[in-house]
């Protein structure tokens, strides 16, 4: 038997602004679920805070997050694929970047990296770490 996939866009599209979802689309979704249809939802966000707002509206599936740079579970967080920049493209970034005067900062998955001092990358990562980034 065939396995079929669909894909949504999770964010304003299966979510309102409010982070919920609709009734008819929940019954939707749990419809197709019945008929053998997987679901797969696509985010900007990482896949361990698509999955958890995934989890928390009681959805399963998989997740492409982080703009299809990583693929993952919903039910456990379990990463199947995370395509990284080469470090070669990421030097090139940042010779440009700081060609053009800006101060460059990285997320990675063990912690914010840059030039200035820890407090204030810090500070500026808190915007993230409030929107899910948990540094994993």
């Amino acid at each position: 038997m065939e396995t079929l996939l669909a894909v949504f866009d999770l964010d304003s599209v299966v979510l309102d602004p409010r982070g919920a979802i609709s009734e008819l689309d929940r019954e939707a979704l749990v419809h197709a679920r019945s008929m053998g249809i997987h679901a797969a939802f696509a985010s900007a966000r990482r896949c361990a805070h698509a999955g958890a707002t995934l989890r928390n509206l009681a959805l399963d599936g998989w997740v492409i997050g982080s703009d299809g740079a990583q693929i993952g579970r919903a039910r456990d967080d379990r990463l199947l694929s995370r395509n990284t920049l080469p470090a070669t493209v990421a030097a090139r970034m940042y010779e440009m970047f700081t060609e053009a005067g800006l101060t460059v900062f990285a997320l990675s998955n063990d912690g914010v990296h840059g030039e200035l001092e820890q407090e204030a990358l810090a500070r500026l990562a808190l915007p993230l770490a409030a929107d899910g980034y948990t540094g994993g």
